[in-house]
């Protein structure tokens, strides 16, 4: 490849900046190339590699990583590596499959997708190291091992970043440029993020090159030029659509005429940028922009074998790029819209995106260069030529920091159990059979509404049997009939400078065109959604306008139908509609009675979903999962952790409660008798949640306590950290008191001990209220219980103050002791007096504290524990843990006495009378123990002495 003076002495720059960064002790060494597109970037990016490698004064041990946004960038640029220099002194070309190999050697080329090490999904997650070691496999080298072998042997990394204005991510310097460490890192774009240009600069290892010079050497055109006023009122009235593509058509047979002449075979090739809002055609099942397309071209004589797509999931046809390639044309949306090569690419055509009237100035880089230089035939590629439905208002330059989906989640956290975990299988987590769907309800309730309320402001009636009597009282009214519906869109537009391009737009002049059809169906949807995005009423407001659209859309199109436009066509309606919303905006006519339809219906609303409610109370609920992996977006940081059951754990960076949250886990971790921790989400079914009812909203809703943790005793901890006035709200109290139902529900059924509620700081201590009956008053922590006292060994007294007894303090008794007193009626001497202030129940004169014995209740009950019972004084006792006195000896506890699970069965005798046919005292542990079966006449010899209220696990 001959090679062009700025070219060299950018190569030469580039090798000396590389040479003197390598002398400095630091790491990570910017160098900045910023050249025009079609400048060679990858040639003097890929020549500086080669010329490195023959510098006699300077022989590294070092190796190279490429990095781009895609697979097919990164093949294109390892391609060109093979064209431009066959036979230089470089090392091995590898991609990301060749991480087998084990390490880089010298001089080799590592070209990689980086979004695939940043990557959650499950297919691309495989070239990352799992944390858990066990889940690793032994014949895989992952990138870390890569990078690592590398590292040991001595070897450098210089690191390439093409188009760096898209590749430098949060998630690309935490997962790629941290771990590869590299001694330098070249930054290669056309417009490098200015902060990296200036930490270059105090470098001094910026390396620029002109515009001019990149023109001046025919690497790139002059100038690019817009469709004319001349153009545009050639083929004024027909479809806006299909006169860009007619433009577009007809410059494109002038330019092969050209170059035919000169005997070149260049087949010149038009690229087609579609919008991406074509939902709301293919919901209507409108032709989408697409189809308009490609049927329009068909029509105008080009074969169908000639057009080209390239979509997500769709790959670029092979051979596109040749310039005697058969495809004369190339539908796309975003696939060819960065950093793609296609030197015969001539013609751009850019139809606008209804819903965000943005026009991207990096996408004009497609035409930019020429596929033939420094020959006559040359000067037919002097100019680019664009053809779009733009205004000059939506140009602005395109934010790379949106490219690549919305808020991406690329942060990866793994449960430290190394599978998907199970608390506890009673442990349920909450989903709701939806009732309120947030749309409109009933489409034909809502149709008759809107009927009868347009009808009523116009005037319109069952009488008026002609059009003229409904036009005329339309127009009363103030409403335009007319159908024209027009905007501006740019023309005349020339400019030189590339870098330049939005300024030069927006200084252009503009054309005024009637809409094209597609187009305005689009436009008529997206309004819709604005109109209802605007209401602020509450009886007017609507939980989810996508669902709602289609509603009020059918109920419009049917109003036109069936009373004020019966003869003009559907297209029509669309333009007086939009005339009315768009242009009038505030004083539109349809917007207002839009919302007087929505505000008199929703009383219809209401009923339906009264009758919603009632019809459907099934809700579903299943075992919570604690996922083996979970995944974050880069809104959220790291942060250290010991106990955190995932690791790394993560935190959102921004958001109300983030200081208390963090105070709350570091907290945690600093509890010896915490075994693990769980920071909880907020929404979606990967997480803990519990049904509640909503007093302010009126409605069922979901709870999603902050916290849930497990003590190294067994004991599952759920909270919910609240700051400031939240504490206070009668939301809170809902939540509150829906999670000490639940909690009551599990330590009945469940064989692990439970405790909860909410928990506030105050006084630099934490407290935690697991009341029945939630209340929390501003400044006081009266009812509130030291959130410490569950973390602390709980300490047996000998004695306490009259007035603490069985207000703070219970009695620990002997089993022994404890059914003789409640058999004689006398008082027994207690062992201790225990501590229960901070308990979730409170104490009271009927309640007492044995010592557990045995294995019998393993794994609820374990031997040493301390249970909490209260005297049985009748009712129900199926079910429940119950301390029991039989005519039967039980040696875990030396005499008649057992702590047992009670189960009994009823009948109906002779005399009518309910008695027991059955009576069962049920282990925990039914691998070795038995159950202990009462005689049906020995009824009388048995006794229940207390209800098992608590275990306080020692």
């Amino acid at each position: 490849m001959k090679q062009i003076r700025f070219q060299i002495e950018a190569v030469d720059q580039l090798v000396n900046n590389v040479k003197t960064m390598w002398s400095l002790d630091e790491r990570q060494i910017p160098i900045v190339l910023k050249a025009p597109t079609g400048s060679g970037k990858t040639y003097m990016t890929q020549k500086m590699i080669c010329d490195l490698a023959e510098q006699p004064d300077w022989d590294r041990e070092v190796a190279y990583v490429w990095i781009t946004f895609s697979d097919d960038l990164a093949m294109q640029s390892k391609h060109k590596f093979d064209v431009y220099f066959p036979t230089s002194r470089h090392g091995r070309f590898l991609t990301i499959d060749d991480f087998s190999l084990g390490s880089l050697q010298k001089n080799d080329v590592l070209f990689i997708n980086w979004q695939k090490l940043v990557s959650t999904k499950a297919e691309d997650r495989i070239y990352r190291r799992p944390e858990n070691p066990d889940e690793r496999h032994e014949s895989r080298v992952y990138f870390e091992d890569f990078v690592e072998n590398t590292h040991s042997k001595g070897i450098e990394i210089i690191f390439i970043i093409d188009e760096c204005h898209l590749n430098v991510t949060e998630a690309a310097n935490r997962d790629v440029i941290s771990k590869l460490d590299p001694k330098v890192s070249i930054h290669v774009s056309a417009t490098p993020p200015p902060e990296i240009v200036a930490k270059a600069a105090e470098y001094e290892s910026n390396v620029f090159i002109k515009h001019e010079d990149v023109v001046n050497q025919g690497l790139i055109k002059e100038s690019i030029i817009t469709q004319t006023k001349e153009d545009l009122d050639k083929y004024r009235g027909e479809d806006e659509d299909h006169v860009l593509l007619k433009l577009a058509i007809e410059k494109r047979k002038e330019l092969k005429a050209e170059i035919e002449a000169f005997g070149k075979k260049v087949n010149p090739l038009v690229i087609i940028q579609l919008p991406n809002d074509d939902e709301a055609l293919v919901e209507q099942g409108q032709p989408t922009k697409e189809q308009i397309t490609k049927e329009y071209l068909i029509s105008q004589g080009v074969k169908a074998d000639r057009i080209a797509s390239w979509f997500s999931g769709k790959a670029k046809p092979e051979g596109l790029e040749r310039d005697d390639s058969e495809y004369e044309y190339l539908l796309f949306k975003t696939a060819a819209g960065t950093g793609w090569d296609c030197p015969r690419a001539q013609i751009l055509v850019m139809f606008r995106d209804v819903k965000s009237e943005t026009f991207g100035t990096q996408t004009i880089g497609r035409i930019l260069r020429v596929p033939i230089m420094g020959e006559e035939v040359s000067k037919v590629f002097r100019n680019g030529y664009l053809y779009t439905n733009f205004s000059r208002k939506a140009v602005v330059e395109a934010d790379y920091s949106k490219m690549g989906g919305n808020k991406p989640k690329t942060l990866i956290s793994f449960n430290k159990k190394g599978k998907d975990y199970v608390i506890d299988p009673r442990l349920m987590t909450d989903s709701l059979s939806r009732v309120d769907y947030g749309d409109l309800g009933k489409s034909g309730d809502f149709q008759q509404c809107l009927f009868d309320t347009f009808n009523q402001y116009f005037g319109i009636t069952e009488d008026d049997h002609f059009d003229d009597e409904v036009m005329d009282k339309l127009k009363a009214k103030g409403l335009n009939l007319n159908g024209d519906f027009m905007h501006e869109i740019i023309s005349d537009a020339h400019f030189e400078d590339y870098d330049r391009i939005g300024v030069k737009l927006k200084e252009a002049n503009g054309v005024v065109l009637e809409c094209s059809k597609s187009d305005v169906q689009k436009l008529f949807s997206f309004t819709l959604v604005q109109i209802l995005r605007a209401q602020t009423d509450n009886d007017c407001k609507v939980g989810n306008i996508v669902r709602s659209v289609p509603t009020l859309k059918s109920a419009l199109r049917l109003w036109f139908k069936y009373y004020a436009l019966r003869n003009e066509y559907e297209d029509k309606w669309y333009r007086i509609f939009l005339t009315d919303t768009v242009h009038k905006e505030s004083s539109s006519l349809f917007r207002r009675l839009i919302t007087d339809t929505l505000k008199a219906y929703h009383p219809l609303l209401e009923e339906q979903l009264r009758k919603r409610r009632e019809e459907n109370e099934k809700r579903q609920s299943h075992p919570f999962v604690l996922k083996k992996m979970y995944a974050y977006t880069e809104e959220h940081d790291e942060l250290e952790e010991q106990k955190s059951l995932l690791h790394p754990f993560f935190l959102g960076k921004q958001y109300t409660g983030r200081k208390t949250e963090k105070a709350f886990a570091k907290y945690l971790d600093s509890q010896d008798t915490i075994e693990w921790w769980f920071k909880n989400g907020d929404s979606g079914n990967d997480w803990l949640a519990i049904r509640y009812f909503n007093e302010d909203r009126q409605e069922e809703a979901l709870f999603y306590p902050d916290w849930v943790f497990r003590k190294t005793d067994g004991t599952v901890g759920i909270f919910d950290t609240k700051g400031g006035q939240t504490a206070s709200s009668r939301e809170t109290k809902n939540k509150a008191e829906a999670l000490q139902r639940r909690i009551a529900l599990l330590n009945e059924n469940s064989l692990n001990c439970y405790v909860g509620g909410i928990v506030i700081e105050a006084n630099g201590t934490w407290y935690y209220n697991a009341h029945a009956e939630y209340s929390y008053r501003s400044g006081s922590t009266d009812g509130w219980n030291r959130m410490q006292d569950l973390f602390d060994d709980f300490k047996i007294l000998s004695s306490v103050p009259a007035s603490d007894r069985f207000v703070h303090y219970l009695p620990l008794y002997s089993v022994r002791a404890a059914c003789g007193y409640f058999e004689i009626s006398e008082q027994p001497e207690a062992e201790g007096w225990v501590d229960v202030s901070s308990l979730p129940f409170k104490p009271n004169e009927d309640m007492f504290i044995v010592h557990a014995k045995g294995d019998s209740m393993l794994p609820k009950i374990k031997d040493g524990d301390l249970c909490v019972f209260e005297r049985y004084q009748g009712g129900s006792r199926e079910g429940e843990i119950v301390l029991s006195q039989a005519n039967e000896y039980f040696n875990e506890y030396g005499g008649k006495y057992t702590i047992k699970k009670y189960h009994s069965e009823k009948m109906v005798n002779e005399e009518g009378v309910e008695v027991h046919s059955k009576i069962e005292l049920q282990p925990l542990n039914t691998k070795d123990f038995q159950f202990i079966e009462i005689p049906d006449n020995a009824e009388t010899q048995y006794a229940t002495i207390g209800i098992l209220k608590y275990i306080i696990s020692q």
